[in-house]
């Protein structure tokens, strides 16, 4: 059996390769994508490590006997670590902060990739700085000169909050470098861009503390750096603050966990999985309808049903073996190609259970197909083997006639069509998943960049901006609140952008505390952020009287600030309510009781002569804003507690400092997107100034969304060829089995130009019908997950919804889509056909 079954796999070439050719296109269309998949996310992480160090685990505020207990570890290869000193050192002219640490050239150079020019720190008055950091002072040739800084300390003591800063001078020896591809992905992260210094040592500075800490990075020999971590962890009885893997790699693992465990990736793999064998299946059919006759007259020859169906078992084996030996290779080809031109430094990443389940889709899809099949036929006798495979509802040649003479070409195509309705409810089904699958999978991906871009939708953060749609202001880890400035220039490049509307100086700060001596905070929001002392933090805002008057709306109780307090108690607007996850709702009080006139303790911090200090300042609460204000205006990024909003006028005298550092855009209409582009190219080339408002919650997610996209295109390109391929078979199978019927017709009088006309309407058939079923039932299912959505929001007090409606722009792009497979399928599987046929 086995040499018949290879001598018809060999002879017959034609129909070998295009069986052998589906197996293989079904193997590669799965395992390229998971291969690929996969290998995005490790190449994300070797180009995360050579941007940022190869380390395994960070450790940050260890002392010197952690140090020494970690040198004794036998997994640990190396430990490079070099002194944190406490505070930041801050440029007061423009609010620009850096990190300091003590020299330490293998920490530098070899750990975190700096590349040096001049000489590192000889004494304490002399200094090692960023590039990046430098060129923002304009300072030009550095190297030599002196540079003024504040060196400030935050520490807590007993529960109270306290600032400890000193002037100090230093003289430049050093620049370090780094590629611009690591000052670009801090400036989109969270914190922003973090600086750091370098000095002799820490005995020239300040401290709080006697106890030296130590930042460091551990390479291990072999183990896994996550487990390793939590081992380090519970060995020195320190939390994930101190020790922890590699962040930005971890980062990396978690998002692709995340994606093998993604709904929509999972659901549009099962897509591919399932009409992979359906084409699969409508092939074999083709092939196995040619071999009737031949299986008929080995059936007369002798040869038992068991024989004949252990040769076709036998020959679909050799399918099933080569096309996924074929399949495996192409895949990972296809997919190293894809990933070098990505990449610098691409990692292919091929999984066993990959290629398990690639091999076990190539033999459940062949035999399932042959067993179906082959049963079917074997049922036949030889007689019925011999004729022709037509299972088609007769239909008068009368009639038939009729119909040409009244040129009704439609009539016939529908009769063609639901000739096999198996077949044709099967073909239709399969072109209406990937149409719903398409559909569902990029208006939902719109649907967020929008609504997150509207602030309806996408996160707490984008949804709290209301009426403002941008923001500028200091990043987190690079620039100090009190100090910092968002310079004219800036302002002016921004006011120039055609799609601004308006824009708003401020200040704000979250560098403050409430002073709860009274005991007047709630147990809940104490529960909530898991503080209990007599502090608790808030963010204070200065507004000027137009950005005021514009927020009177808000106000629930009390009057507004317009009015320059002057010499007297600063009168202040309270936001006493802050978004509790633990309740879903922006109903959770800080305060348990306040009212208007009541006296509030805060303190805050000041310029005093050009030192830097805590202020502890009593406030009278003019008036308490609402919940609407409290969740849904101005933005409360990293928010956790109370908003005490100060007219700017006040809020200058008591700090003494007259910078603005943040400034609010609100963008043309639909613009927000363009504007945001603007406004990229005008803060490119300051690293500590960070954009956030509508879409902020990009810079958390960014990285997951742009391979979500790719990997999007990558399943519907992939299941819009499958469709392609099956339409072709679909079309080629019913033309093989009509071939009599379609000579018949040209001999009656049918012109080649209406039997074409009648096989395209055929193939536009199924990509209409196919689009109609698909468009309504995505349409519906969006239309009810938005409404869903709407009613969540509603429940927790957002008073912006998210647009609701049939996401037209991908219905009509599944319509063209399929018009466009459904004819180029049509004509390449009819030319010849038709072309051969002779009247």
């Amino acid at each position: 059996m086995f040499k018949l079954s290879f001598n018809y796999f060999t002879r017959n070439y034609g129909k070998t390769l295009v069986l052998l050719s589906s197996v293989i296109v079904a193997v590669v269309l799965f395992l390229s994508i998971s291969i690929t998949r996969d290998s995005i996310y490790d190449s994300q992480i070797e180009e995360a490590k050579s941007v940022y160090g190869d380390y395994d685990i960070e450790l940050l505020g260890l002392t010197k006997k952690n140090i020494s207990m970690l040198n004794s570890d036998k997994e640990i290869k190396s430990i490079l670590y070099t002194e944190n000193c406490s505070g930041d050192l801050i440029d007061k002219s423009i609010g620009l902060k850096t990190s300091i640490y003590v020299f330490d050239k293998q920490y530098v150079v070899d750990c975190l990739k700096y590349n040096m020019i001049g000489r590192a720190p000889q004494n304490d008055n002399e200094i090692v700085l960023e590039e990046k950091f430098i060129n923002q002072l304009n300072i030009k040739y550095p190297i030599g000169k002196y540079v003024n800084l504040l060196h400030s300390i935050n520490y807590n003591e007993n529960g109270e909050n306290h600032i400890k800063s000193s002037n100090k001078k230093f003289k430049v020896v050093g620049i370090l470098k780094k590629t611009d591809k690591y000052y670009e992905s801090l400036a989109d992260s969270i914190g922003g861009t973090k600086y750091r210094a370098f000095i002799f040592n820490t005995d020239s500075l300040p401290t709080v503390s006697s106890n030296k800490k130590y930042d460091g990075y551990v390479f291990l020999k072999k183990s896994n750096a996550e487990k390793y971590s939590l081992y380090l962890q519970n060995k020195l009885n320190l939390g994930w603050d101190s020790i922890h893997e590699n962040s930005e790699v971890s980062s990396i693992k978690l998002l692709k966990q995340s994606s093998e465990l993604n709904i929509e990736n999972i659901r549009n793999t099962a897509l591919i999985v399932i009409i992979s064998i359906i084409v699969i299946h409508n092939i074999f059919n083709i092939i196995l309808s040619d071999m009737r006759k031949e299986l008929a007259t080995f059936r007369s020859l002798g040869m038992t049903k068991r024989q004949l169906m252990e040769m076709l078992l036998i020959y679909s084996s050799f399918f099933v073996v080569i096309g996924t030996l074929i399949g495996v290779f192409a895949s990972i080809l296809i997919s190293y190609t894809y990933i070098n031109f990505m990449y610098d430094n691409p990692v292919l990443t091929i999984s066993y259970t990959n290629i398990g389940i690639a091999i076990l889709i190539a033999v459940f899809a062949v035999y399932l197909s042959n067993f179906i099949l082959i049963y079917k036929l074997l049922k036949n006798t030889v007689i019925e083997l011999m004729k022709t495979n037509r299972v088609r509802n007769p239909i008068k040649w009368k009639y038939r006639i009729k119909m040409l003479e009244n040129d009704i070409i439609v009539k016939l195509a529908l009769s063609n069509i639901w000739a096999d309705k198996t077949k044709t409810i099967i073909s239709i089904l399969t072109m209406t998943t990937v149409g719903l699958v398409f559909i569902l999978n990029f208006s939902s991906a719109e649907m967020v960049m929008k609504s997150m871009y509207a602030g309806a939708s996408g996160g707490i953060w984008s949804m709290s901006y209301g009426s403002v749609d941008k923001k500028i202001d200091g990043s987190t880890k690079g620039t100090d609140s009190l100090y910092f400035n968002i310079s004219k220039n800036i302002g002016d490049k921004v006011k120039e952008s055609s799609y601004v509307k308006e824009v708003e100086f401020c200040s704000m700060t979250m560098d403050a505390f409430l002073l709860d001596y009274e005991k007047k905070v709630s147990n809940e929001y104490k529960e909530e952020i898991g503080i209990d002392s007599r502090e608790y933090p808030i963010m204070i805002r200065a507004y000027n009287k137009n950005m005021l008057k514009k927020r009177d709306k808000f106000i629930n109780e009390g009057r507004n600030i317009q009015e320059v307090s002057g010499n007297e108690k600063p009168r202040v607007l309270l936001v006493n309510n802050i978004y509790s996850k633990k309740i879903s709702s922006i109903d959770r009080k800080i305060l348990n009781k306040v009212s208007v006139g009541d006296t509030l303790k805060i303190k805050l911090p000041v310029d005093n002569n050009g030192i830097k200090e805590y202020k502890v300042l009593n406030v009278e609460v003019s008036g308490i804003m609402n919940t609407d204000y409290a969740g849904g205006q101005d933005g409360n990024v990293g928010l956790n507690g109370a908003q005490v909003i100060f007219n700017e006028t006040d809020y200058r005298r008591i700090t003494n400092v007259y910078n603005d550092n943040s400034l609010f855009i609100f963008a043309c209409e639909n613009e927000i997107m363009n504007l945001e582009r603007d406004l990229k190219k005008i803060i490119s080339k300051n690293d500590a100034i960070s954009m956030g408002g509508k879409g902020e919650e990009i810079k958390y997610l960014g990285l997951q969304l742009k391979i979500d996209k790719k990997l999007r295109i990558m399943y519907s390109l992939t299941a819009i060829l499958i469709v392609f391929i099956n339409t072709i078979f679909i079309i080629k199978s019913n033309l093989i089995i009509r071939k009599k019927e379609i000579h018949d017709l040209l001999c009656i009088g049918m012109s080649r130009v209406q039997l074409r006309k009648n096989i395209y309407l055929e193939g536009l058939y199924y990509g209409i019908v196919s689009s109609i079923i698909a468009s309504i039932v995505a349409s519906s299912v969006y239309m009810y997950k938005i409404s869903n959505v709407n009613k969540v929001l509603k429940e927790a007090k957002f008073t912006k919804m998210i647009d609701n409606g049939v996401p037209v722009k991908q219905v009509m792009q599944v319509f063209i889509l399929f018009i466009v497979v459904s004819i180029v399928s049509t004509y390449i599987a009819s030319k010849n056909t038709i072309n051969k046929q002779n009247a």
